[in-house]
């Protein structure tokens, strides 16, 4: 019961030390799905977690304020043969709107061609009513590690590009990786002003629209991506 009323706030959690994107400071996990990996190629992708400090949750017919204490992944299940995961820190425990990282990584096969759902087996502790210690331990199952087969060994492999949030309520867009050459223009092909620091991009003055992000990544590949501001 507790974990479920957390998800909306607890990211998931999974090559040795990583560093987390301190520029987020919203709660949850980003990005909010694993990006595919290519047969061959080694895989190793990092998640920033940003726990929520309280929640309510139905305890015993009655509701409950429950202050968080920490998040704890106790084992990622259902890998692939190849796959592994480590934490940001030794115990891989996560802290109320702590910025925290976590990998998962492997070696693919050649001709492996995977699409697995993993579960993470978290324990949540926490207290309500001030006085009453919670501690529960679940299996989530919704992240999947997809592999897909490897069309062409000569052309560097593109990375999907995550935006969040998208829709944004402020004008403020954190990419997965960064961008050369952006420029972002309105509706009617007009540039927009923003500023860029190789992680988030903000808009100078914010308007209620859909935007188009014009960018070349690290791989010279040219992308057109909308932008939502809300």
């Amino acid at each position: 019961m507790l974990l479920l009323a957390l998800l909306t706030g607890l990211a998931p959690l999974l090559k040795a030390q990583c560093s987390p994107n301190d520029t987020i400071t919203r709660t949850g996990y980003f990005p909010s799905q694993l990006p595919p990996g290519v047969a061959g190629q080694p895989y190793s992708e990092t998640m920033t977690v940003v726990l929520i400090s309280d929640t309510t949750i139905d305890y015993n017919g009655f509701p409950a304020a429950v202050i968080i204490d920490s998040a704890i992944l106790l084992d990622v299940v259902n890998l692939p043969p190849t796959f592994g995961y480590s934490c940001q820190t030794s115990d891989c425990k996560y802290l109320p709107n702590k910025p925290g990282c976590a990998k998962v990584y492997g070696q693919p096969g050649v001709d492996d061609v995977i699409e697995d759902t993993i579960g993470l087996v978290i324990r949540m502790h926490g207290k309500a009513f001030g006085t009453i210690i919670l501690s529960q331990t679940d299996t989530l199952w919704r992240f999947v590690i997809k592999i897909e087969k490897n069309t062409t060994s000569i052309r560097p492999i593109l990375k999907d590009l995550f935006i969040y949030p998208n829709p944004s309520s402020d004008g403020s867009f954190t990419f997965s990786q960064e961008l050369g050459e952006v420029q972002v223009v309105d509706a009617l092909g007009r540039q927009v002003p923003f500023h860029y620091d190789g992680v988030e991009l903000k808009f100078d003055q914010p308007v209620t629209g859909v935007y188009m992000l014009k960018a070349v990544t690290s791989n010279k590949e040219a992308i057109h991506k909308k932008l939502h501001i809300q």
